[in-house]
């Protein structure tokens, strides 16, 4: 298991790729790079209004039941998801064993990072660690979904995820989605999925 970043401005479709994706290796089905996915159990950790609903919707609209996908609905349980809590982690690995997860997707990992300095690596790089041990030790690859900076300034794309570098440096691959530009460096309506690291 490793951590794996697809990262975005807010509304340009990072929730419906990250379903795709995982409904297509829940079922088994052809990833977008043309290998075939092992089948395997997968969850949406969200923590939006009726999470079930939502998922259930969005899964129709892509050419999937979604039968099978575990939803994990934060908003309605009884204790804060903050991923700095020793207790929030070790309920993370027992729901994995106890679901033989392969993949685990976090809509958005910020919703994690409430008291955190997101900016702050002392803060950040302990969190992402635990995180990577518990992938390492499950085999569940923690797909994190993350909103990009405007920062106009960063010539390196990896540096352009919102918050401290150290999320680009512990994961183990990173997607972005993106506007495609027209000749004139218009932005079109047409998103681009593209690697960043692998």
């Amino acid at each position: 298991g490793k951590i794996a970043i697809l990262g975005g401005l807010q509304g340009e479709g990072k929730s419906y790729i990250a379903l795709d994706i995982a409904l297509t290796i829940l079922d088994g089905g052809v990833l977008p790079d043309g290998t075939k996915a092992e089948k395997s159990n997968v969850a949406i950790l969200g923590f939006e209004d009726d999470l079930k609903s939502t998922q259930k919707g969005r899964a129709l609209s892509l050419g999937h039941t979604g039968k099978g996908l575990l939803t994990l609905d934060w908003s309605k349980m009884k204790t804060s998801l903050v991923a700095s809590d020793p207790l929030v982690l070790r309920k993370l690995e027992q729901i994995i064993r106890e679901n033989d997860l392969k993949l685990m997707v976090f809509d958005t990992f910020s919703s994690m990072m409430s008291g955190v300095n997101d900016s702050k690596s002392t803060q950040v790089r302990p969190i992402l660690l635990d995180l990577a041990k518990i992938s390492e030790e499950t085999g569940c690859c923690f797909l994190f979904l993350m909103h990009m900076s405007k920062r106009t300034e960063m010539t390196s794309q990896i540096h352009q995820l919102a918050g401290s570098f150290e999320y680009s440096a512990v994961a183990r691959a990173m997607h972005f989605i993106a506007p495609q530009k027209d000749e004139d460096g218009d932005e079109t309506d047409t998103k681009v999925f593209f690697n960043v690291k692998n």
